[in-house]
């Protein structure tokens, strides 16, 4: 199955104290994140869905998502930590290389140490590309997942004390309230697997990472 080849790929030891399921006992209230795909990209990417099922007829597209999610997860934990030995195991050679430049870069704005996101924190996880690169030896799969997530400034400095507040040092965001200003982040991460003419697959890997929006927003859901 290829959630299993997803979940053996991006787990191992030093995950098992990352926690990835957040039961906040206050349960507040976030916003939902709507992203509405363009009907010709979301038929394309089924039509190449299907025909990476003639490669792989164990492939599950709804499994693919919680393993993609995962992936998310782990990404996001490593960057974080500026892991590069796991870092290494989870991804290609050219997304080693463009994940270690995002980090110096996420590093230098300040921004890693805020990247403490749980499953629960992750609001829409989409499949918004889909490519397949046929030869006559094997094919090539790339599948970008655009993912939104949000969690509660609160939380995260609860999580994490020594946070480096060069984000929070803003005008405007002063001007919110601590209790209602939540962490958005959106953007996507690419996957790559590659079959044989014998159907044999590799594990997929992370090919590519990038934030696209990175903002404390204000929490208009309910009044705190």
């Amino acid at each position: 199955m290829l959630l299993t080849k997803l979940q053996r790929n991006f787990s191992f030891k030093i995950l098992n104290s990352l926690k990835y399921s957040s039961k906040d006992v206050t349960q507040r209230i976030k916003p939902k994140c709507i992203y509405v795909q363009p009907p010709v990209q979301w038929i394309k990417n089924k039509i190449n869905f299907q025909k990476l099922k003639f490669y792989d007829k164990s492939f599950n597209e709804k499994d693919f998502i919680k393993g993609s999610k995962m992936a998310l997860l782990v990404t996001l934990d490593l960057i974080r930590m500026n892991n590069s030995v796991e870092l290494a195991r989870v991804t290609t050679l050219r997304g080693f290389s463009q994940i270690s430049r995002y980090i110096r870069t996420l590093q230098k704005e300040s921004k890693t140490d805020y990247l403490c996101f749980d499953d629960d924190d992750i609001c829409n996880i989409i499949t918004s590309n889909v490519e397949m690169f046929e030869s006559e030896a094997e094919c090539d799969c790339f599948v970008e997942v655009l993912f939104m997530g949000m969690k509660f400034l609160k939380d995260i400095l609860a999580e994490n004390q020594n946070i480096n507040l060069k984000l929070m040092k803003n005008a405007e965001i002063n001007l919110i309230p601590m209790s209602e200003q939540l962490l958005f982040i959106e953007g996507y991460i690419k996957l790559h697997s590659s079959y044989t003419q014998d159907n044999l697959a590799s594990d997929w890997k992370i090919d590519h990472f990038k934030f696209s929006e990175f903002n404390i927003v204000r929490n208009k859901t309910e009044k705190q």
